[in-house]
Parts: C-alpha cells; sequence; structure tokens
C-alpha cells in the first residue's frame, strides 16, 4: 500500500507539473534532497530503535516542486501547484510526510496528503518480570506502521458557496508481543494488530461579506479492527516456574484468541461567526456525533491451570464474547468578543458537552475437564456473565476574560473560567468490589475554578514575561485529580536589533495535589532553561542553552495481589547542555550541534547526540549534503538497554 500511494502522489505531481510547465506567465521553484544513509548500533538494537529508529537505506529528505500563474494567462485547469516531501522512505525514517496543493483562484482547490508513521517498542525494563535474569527485551513489545492519506476538495473558494468534499484513510497495523493472564500464571503472546479507519465528509462553507460567515461539515467515520494473539513457542511453561498448591505446575500447550470490533460513526460539526459591527464579534459551534460499536472475540486454550475463583483445576477453556457499546455526545458553544478600544478587547463564552455512553457484553465461558482441588468431580464447567453498564456526563465551561494587546510597552490577558461536571455511572452488579470504599457507581460531581492570567513587556529589545494560572477543585473523580493547582512562568530576554546577540532564561514550576486520606497525591514539577546566541561576524552564528528539571510525585495504591495500601514516590532530577554553532562560506555550509541530557532519580539515564551536518554546492544548482550522527545511551544498573548508534547520510541536492 506505501508504494501504491507515493506512486498515486507521484504521478499527480508529474501530471500537474507538465500541465503547469506549458504556462507562458508563471513561475516554477524546484529544490530536491535525495540519498542514502547507513545506520550502525551497537548494544541493545531495541532499544534504539524504541528511541530514534532511523535505519539504513534511500531516503527523499525533502522535495519541494512549486509553479504560480498569479495572472492565470494559461487559461488552463490550475494556475497555482505546490507539492512538499519530507523524510520518505521504505521504512527508513520514523515519520515522512507528503501534500500535495493545486487550485484555480475562484474555481477549485484540492490538497492530498500522505502521513507516515513508524512506531517500535521494546523497553526491556517495561513490564519484564524475568529482568533481574537478564532477560531483554521486554514482554510487551509492538512494531507498528500507521499510514494516513487525506483529500479535501472545495469548490468556488472564497465565493459565497463553498462546496466542500474530503475523504481520509488511516490504517495501523503490526506485529508486536503482549503477556495473557491464566490460570494462576502469566504468558508470553504473539500479537498480530490491523486497524483501518476511513472517513467521508461533505458540506458547505459560506462567506456573505465577511459580515456572516462559517462551515456546515457532515461526516462518517467507519472503524474496523481485528486482533489476534498465540502463544509464544516454547512460553507454555509462564512466568511462575513454580507449583501451584503444591502440586499441580500450570502449564498451556495452546493459547489461541482473535477479537474483532467494527465501529461507525455518524458526526456533524457547525461554525458561524457574525461580525455584528466593526467591534462587536459573536462566534457559535455545534459538533454532534453517534458512536456503535459491535465487537465479538472468541478464545481457546488447553493445558493445566488453576482457578481460585472457582476452587478448580481445568485442562483447558472456550470463551466467546459478544458486546455493544454505544456514545452519544454534542457539543455546543458560543463566544463572544468586545472592542472596547484600540487594542483592548473584553471576551467571553460558554461550552455545555453532554455525553451518553453504554455498553453490554455477554461472556459465555467453558473450563474443560475441570476436577475440585480434593480431585473430585470432573466435568466441564460453563459461566455465563452478561453485563451492562452506562455513564451520563455533563460539562458546562464559561469563562471571561480581557486582553490588552498594547499599552506603551506593556501587555495584558486575564481570563476567569468554570468548569462543571456532573457524572451518572451506573456499574453492572457483576463488576463491583465487595468492600470497596466509596462506591463505585451513582452521581459525582466536580467543579473546577481557573483563574489563568499573564503580563508582558517589551521594549528596546528587552522582554520581560510573567504568568500564573491557578485551578480549584472542588472534589476528585480519578485518583490523580487534582484538587489544587498552581502554575508560575517567567521568562527575561534581550536581543540586539540586528539579531548578533540574544539570551533568554525561563523558569516554570507546576504544584498540584490532592488531599484525600485514600489518596494522598501531590506533584511538583520545576525547569529553569537559559539559552544564549552569539554572531559575532555574519557568516557565524553560535548558539547554547542549558536547562534542569526536577519532578517529584507520591500517590497511595493499591497492591494488586493483596489488596492492602502502599505509597508510590517517583523522583526524577535532570540536566541538559546543548551547544552548536553554523557557519556559512559560501558554496559552503556547515552545522554542528552536540547534547547531553542525564536523568537521576527513579529511572536513571543518561544520553549524549553529536550531529554535523556539511553541503557544498558544487555547482549554482546542484551540490551535496554529508550528515553524520552519534547517539549514546547508557542507564544506571540493569544497564540492559545501553547502546552506542552512529549514522552516516550522503545526499544529492538539486535547486534547477
Amino acid at each position: 500500500m506505501r508504494r501504491t500511494l507515493i506512486s498515486r502522489l507521484s504521478l499527480v505531481t508529474l501530471g500537474a507539473f507538465l500541465a503547469a510547465s506549458g504556462a507562458k506567465a508563471q513561475t516554477t521553484q524546484m529544490e530536491l534532497e535525495v540519498g542514502y544513509r547507513w545506520a550502525n548500533v551497537t548494544g541493545n538494537e531495541d532499544m534504539y530503535r524504541s528511541q530514534i529508529n532511523e535505519r539504513s537505506g534511500f531516503l527523499i529528505r525533502s522535495f519541494t516542486l512549486s509553479t504560480n500563474d498569479p495572472n492565470g494567462a494559461t487559461g488552463g485547469f490550475l494556475d497555482r501547484f505546490r507539492v512538499d516531501v519530507t523524510d520518505l522512505g521504505f521504512g527508513v525514517a520514523p515519520a515522512g510526510a507528503a501534500r500535495i496543493d493545486m487550485g484555480k483562484t475562484g474555481v477549485y482547490r484540492l490538497t492530498l496528503g500522505y502521513r507516515e508513521t513508524n512506531q517500535y517498542s521494546a523497553l526491556p525494563g517495561f513490564a519484564n518480570p524475568l529482568l533481574a535474569q537478564g532477560v531483554i527485551p521486554g514482554q510487551h513489545t509492538i512494531d507498528r506502521t500507521r499510514k494516513m492519506f487525506d483529500a479535501n476538495l472545495e469548490l468556488l473558494p472564497g465565493k459565497m458557496i463553498t462546496p466542500i468534499v474530503g475523504y481520509s484513510w488511516n490504517q495501523n497495523k503490526g506485529p508486536g508481543q503482549t503477556t495473557y493472564f491464566l490460570g494462576q500464571d502469566e504468558f508470553r503472546m504473539n500479537q498480530d494488530l490491523k486497524e483501518t479507519e476511513q472517513e467521508v465528509r461533505v458540506g458547505l462553507g459560506f462567506n456573505f461579506g465577511q459580515v456572516v460567515y462559517g462551515q456546515v461539515l457532515q461526516g462518517w467515520r467507519q472503524f474496523k479492527g481485528t486482533d489476534t494473539t498465540s502463544l509464544v513457542p516454547g512460553a507454555g511453561a509462564g512466568n511462575n516456574a513454580g507449583p501451584v498448591l503444591d502440586q499441580t505446575v500450570v502449564s498451556a500447550t495452546s493459547m489461541n484468541q482473535t477479537g474483532i470490533t467494527n465501529v461507525n460513526t455518524p458526526f456533524t460539526n457547525v461554525n458561524v461567526t457574525a461580525a455584528i459591527s466593526k467591534r462587536f464579534k459573536i462566534t457559535g459551534s455545534y459538533i454532534q456525533f453517534n458512536a456503535t460499536q459491535d465487537g465479538m472475540s472468541g478464545e481457546s486454550d488447553a493445558g493445566s491451570f488453576t482457578s481460585f475463583k472457582l476452587d478448580r483445576f481445568f485442562s483447558g477453556l472456550s470463551q466467546s464474547v459478544s458486546a455493544n457499546a454505544g456514545n452519544k455526545t454534542w457539543q455546543g458553544a458560543g463566544r463572544a468578543e468586545l472592542g472596547i478600544v484600540e487594542g483592548v478587547d473584553l471576551f467571553g463564552g460558554f461550552q455545555r458537552e453532554h455525553r451518553v455512553q453504554s455498553g453490554t457484553s455477554l461472556i459465555d465461558t467453558i473450563y474443560l475437564q475441570s476436577l475440585t482441588f480434593g480431585g473430585m468431580d470432573k466435568k466441564d464447567l460453563e459461566v455465563l456473565l452478561n453485563t451492562q453498564n452506562s455513564l451520563d456526563r455533563t460539562s458546562d465551561v464559561w469563562n471571561t476574560g480581557v486582553s490588552v494587546r498594547s499599552v506603551g510597552p506593556l501587555a495584558f490577558r486575564g481570563e476567569y473560567r468554570e468548569t462543571s461536571d456532573h457524572t451518572l455511572m451506573t456499574p453492572d452488579l457483576s463488576e463491583i468490589v465487595v468492600g470497596s470504599t466509596g462506591g463505585q457507581g451513582g452521581p459525582v460531581d466536580r467543579m473546577v475554578r481557573t483563574i489563568d492570567g499573564n503580563v508582558t513587556f517589551s521594549m528596546s529589545g528587552f522582554m520581560a514575561m510573567v504568568a500564573y494560572r491557578r485551578d480549584s477543585a472542588s472534589a476528585p473523580v480519578f485518583r490523580t485529580d487534582f484538587i489544587d493547582r498552581d502554575r508560575y512562568r517567567g521568562r527575561v530576554g534581550y536581543g540586539t536589533p540586528g539579531n548578533e546577540i540574544r539570551v533568554g532564561f525561563q523558569v516554570e514550576e507546576t504544584n498540584q495535589s490532592n488531599d484525600y486520606t485514600a489518596t494522598a497525591f501531590s506533584a511538583k514539577n520545576r525547569q529553569y532553561t537559559g539559552d544564549l546566541e552569539i554572531a559575532p561576524v555574519p557568516e557565524l552564528r553560535l548558539r547554547g542553552s542549558l536547562s534542569q528539571f526536577q519532578t517529584n510525585s507520591t500517590v497511595i495504591y493499591r497492591i494488586p495481589q493483596n489488596l492492602t495500601l502502599d505509597n508510590s514516590l517517583n523522583v526524577e532530577k535532570g540536566d541538559a547542555y546543548e551547544g552548536g554553532l553554523s557557519l556559512n562560506l559560501a558554496p559552503i555550509t556547515f552545522d554542528m550541534a552536540l547534547g547531553r541530557f542525564e536523568n537521576r532519580g527513579t529511572n536513571a539515564f543518561n544520553i549524549e547526540r553529536y550531529r554535523m551536518n556539511l553541503g557544498w554546492d558544487i555547482v549554482k544548482t546542484a551540490g551535496i549534503v554529508a550528515e553524520w550522527a552519534r547517539d549514546k545511551y547508557r542507564e544506571a544498573t540493569p544497564s540492559l538497554g545501553d547502546f552506542d548508534a552512529t549514522r552516516f547520510g550522503l545526499y544529492f541536492r538539486w535547486r534547477p
């Protein structure tokens, strides 16, 4: 599919370029940088791919082609065309994109976009119970490729009425590994995932002389997903090698699961702005969607297992699940802006969102050849579970504030906002945890009041800014919800008129807490950053920065094995140093950057990064670019994730 999409984009580009090349009154610009990159990794390649994931191969670093015929002298089907490509390669870059924008003034505008991301994660220390034994990578890994294509057509752009048609396609697929708990043990599973989402939309844009303008859009979104898992060959012993009840070793000979999900979502978006006068403007919006989901899954397991819930041993399990869910949401909002005098505006607005979620599932589980712990009563045992849940939530947000863009060297913005949530949760009785405190259903209300403001002073190259935000909530809904949260931010800077010298310093701190006895949540995040740029001569620019951050958080949690309470403490403290230089001695350019990041605390590690880029325009329209990069990653004990990675790229640059 990747080659097909790129081929289609190439054909569109070529066709449009050939059509535009016949124009007499147009200008055409083009720039291409293409070549090959070599990558060499020593150490943990899985950790390298999880962090950077730049690999060897052919790569289109950048490509830009634009034509412009502002006078419409060609009389053809377009008077402007542009294509942009960045980092497109066949699995070489972690992310790449291509975009085409073409049209004819007053007739149509067509935009086409393609994006691709490669996500890889195999962190050796994440959810890996065998880490102490040196078993890597971790037991939860993914290797997924996401591809996204988008097309949007506007007819009669800029006119009173503009019809709009659009289509989007999004696919995420690839292998992975996960774990599955069954029979008092946990087993490693191979996973294969494929998810595809398509969206069709039609609508109208309208503009009545900049007095009333906006857009109405109706769309239909469809999602289909398939997830299959199976026991990793040789992993039948599970993660727990010990016996259960001193007589039986849990083991699996086969485990297979398949899940299928289908979601259909019609949606409506409406945005309208009315300029009542030169100084008064109101904006309204309405969003609605109604998602319906159907899912089914099947499972077949064989081996020797234990169930404390049933007080039995069993030799296999067969399970089928049929489920459906719904999510009906609408959101309406209004906003008004009033200009008091030039540069001083009052604003305010109100938004309401109402969401109703519900779901039912029927789970049919058959335990094969089950025995009591005493070895008696051998039989197959079927358990049926029919659950139904619902959530009804209404959220209201209103705000008011003032914006002062310029009073001499001063600028100011202040806002007050209230967010009110009312949630009614109705869980199924089969999901209630006996003995839990606080209840698991019923109404929950939460009110958050926010004060947010900032002041900026600018004069003769000097700038200073101070910002403060305070959030105060009436009650938490989730365990890590704040009751009080304060954020402070300040920055000072200075720059000479020609930017020969630029210096700045910034500090930011956020404190949040929840003093409920069962939670005792608190967190603090503080960061300092200083940066400096100097250009002693026009051809040379030096830059450097230093930053430090510190994060502390603590929260009470319940240990899953015995449901007793314990305290989770996370402490991180890091320093980052960066520096570089840029040198322009035409036809040669040189850029160098280096950096070091060190984190001390719960997850201690350090990263060193070096970059160099050398460009040489051999002739006016063509040249070469050489690029070198090195990354060094080190963890505290155990150091199973350490790696050293070096990349070298050689690219051809063409600017006809």
